[in-house]
């Protein structure tokens, strides 16, 4: 059985409060896996330590069966949705796509015009971003983190405050990532309905 993500007792502490105590977990390759707690359970901390955003107070985890101090190249094969997406506003959808691909060095506009496909955005054209539904902007912000095809995604909580059909829309999105494109998703909620 092969384990994408191992984590072996970590916690994370801030000044005043634990955020995360003592997590041991393995996640399946090939799986979509779900973080479900409240607001302030600690999911987003989680993800962040996963992600090399912020390190772990102790404890240790791999990805992929590697450290992240053992393969500098690990992060390259995830695409990570961890809070505000980044996106400019006054910039079209295909634009806000270049200008991520080349900060990653990556210059394949036909490969962004199938990610924008598959998110089902390619049709805003020269609509500015500003003026995208929120989830058309969740939808952009997903086919952002496929542009170096990960193995992995990490998103976190990428339906909140989108109504019910944006809601459908990236629930069906997230299936065929994990289905088609055989992505395996971490996501996190905290309303469980999100997550059946």
């Amino acid at each position: 059985m092969e384990y994408v993500i191992e984590m072996c007792h970590i916690t994370k502490e801030f000044p005043g409060i634990i955020a995360n105590d003592d997590i041991t977990l393995q996640l399946k390759k090939g799986e979509i896996h779900a973080l479900l707690g409240e607001n302030g359970a600690g999911k987003s901390t989680l993800m962040k330590m996963l992600s090399g955003m912020v390190n772990s107070t102790s404890g240790d985890f791999k990805i992929f069966g590697h450290k992240p101090s053992e393969d500098k190249y690990l992060y390259r094969r995830m695409g990570v949705l961890i809070e505000e997406a980044g996106l400019l506003g006054s910039m079209t959808a295909f634009d806000n796509m270049k200008t991520k691909a080349l900060a990653l060095g990556c210059n394949d506009d036909k490969r962004l015009c199938e990610l924008l496909e598959l998110c089902d955005i390619a049709h805003t054209g020269k609509k500015k971003v500003k003026t995208f539904s929120m989830g058309m902007k969740q939808r952009l912000a997903i086919a952002m983190t496929l542009i170096q095809d990960p193995d992995l995604l990490i998103l976190d909580e990428p339906t909140n405050g989108i109504d019910p059909k944006g809601f459908e829309s990236i629930r069906k999105l997230l299936i065929r990532l994990n289905k088609e494109e055989r992505k395996t998703i971490l996501i996190s909620s905290h309303i469980l309905e999100e997550l059946n």
